[in-house]
């Protein structure tokens, strides 16, 4: 009779298991969303998606910055280990699937009798290649309990405003001939505030923010405070360069209030980007309508007229 019964493996109970530890550490010790992915599973488990908390309230936030999470559950994933690590070994099929993916992937390893789930990001750089597949090294000290901080900076890392940065960066270098030096993190002083970065072009020393209207808009009261901060900032900069960042010309058609808050103030150089996300890339609309799509040597070599960049964007 026995026989004729549904069998349940020990694989099957390892894998509910692996999934229940990595769903209550998620959800219920780091605070976010925990999906189950494993319908046409081909490499991925389950997903993770970033919550904060509102700055503005007690409710929490979802982001939309999403990790893919591959989950294995077992003691023999802790049998051999190097160092202060344990060793997970895959196939090359898996390894080019999580480098080529859209999300970044986290392994999680399981321990079924500790209740202890470890981490580590699948990167080029962690990965060790062997003649028949290839090895990452868990360290024993990353329980993923513990990885408040690495989760909320790994779920931003490819977020639009870090995209825009780059960008930000590469068009102050090509739009400079003299040497541009950006201030690192730890170079960057302590009361120097809110502006994005410190830079230092040629012989003088600016300060360089940008404000991105995230939703086709610019947030006036954005400027306000960039505005109210710039008389404290002053001593670490001549000038303060506003980069004003939108996907569309129409975004510039500031309100009367805007225009009368920007102009004037001293030491403020505002202008006018265009951000091109399928590139990625920056472009410098100017005063006279004229869009500067590259520069070469401090000098504009490929320009557009007005119009171009919103007739590119309606059309792609």
């Amino acid at each position: 009779m026995s026989n004729r019964l549904p069998i349940v493996t020990k694989n099957s109970d390892l894998e509910e298991l692996g999934m229940r530890l990595s769903a209550t550490v998620v959800s219920e010790t780091l605070g976010h969303i925990f999906r189950d992915k494993r319908n046409r599973d081909i490499g991925i488990d389950a997903e993770l998606e970033l919550v904060e908390d509102d700055k503005q309230s007690t409710v929490r936030n979802g982001t939309g910055r999403l990790i893919a999470l591959q989950i294995k559950c077992g003691l023999s994933f802790f049998k051999e280990t190097q160092g202060q690590a344990y060793v997970f070994r895959g196939e090359l099929k898996h390894l080019d699937y999580w480098i080529g993916h859209s999300l970044p992937v986290i392994i999680l390893i399981c321990h079924p009798l500790k209740h202890i789930v470890y981490w580590v990001e699948v990167t080029p750089g962690a990965i060790i290649q062997r003649k028949k597949g290839w090895k990452i090294l868990i360290p024993k000290a990353n329980t993923f309990d513990k990885a408040q901080w690495e989760i909320k900076a790994i779920a931003r890392r490819h977020s639009v405003d870090a995209t825009l940065d780059l960008c930000i960066q590469a068009w102050v270098h090509a739009r400079h001939r003299q040497r541009v030096e950006f201030a690192g993190g730890l170079a960057m002083p302590r009361d120097y505030h809110w502006y994005n970065h410190l830079i230092r072009i040629g012989d003088e020393q600016v300060m360089l923010h940008w404000l991105y209207a995230r939703y086709g808009v610019f947030e006036i009261e954005e400027l306000r405070e960039v505005i109210r901060l710039l008389p404290g900032n002053m001593v670490y900069g001549s000038k303060l360069i506003l980069g004003l960042v939108a996907e569309s010309e129409e975004s510039f058609c500031f309100y009367d209030d805007w225009l009368d808050l920007a102009t004037g103030v001293p030491n403020l150089e505002c202008v006018r980007l265009i951000f091109d996300r399928r590139a990625p890339a920056i472009y410098e609309l100017h005063p006279d309508g004229c869009m500067t799509l590259e520069y070469f040597d401090g000098e504009p070599i490929h320009s557009e007229p007005a119009g171009w960049a919103s007739m590119q964007s309606r059309y792609a």
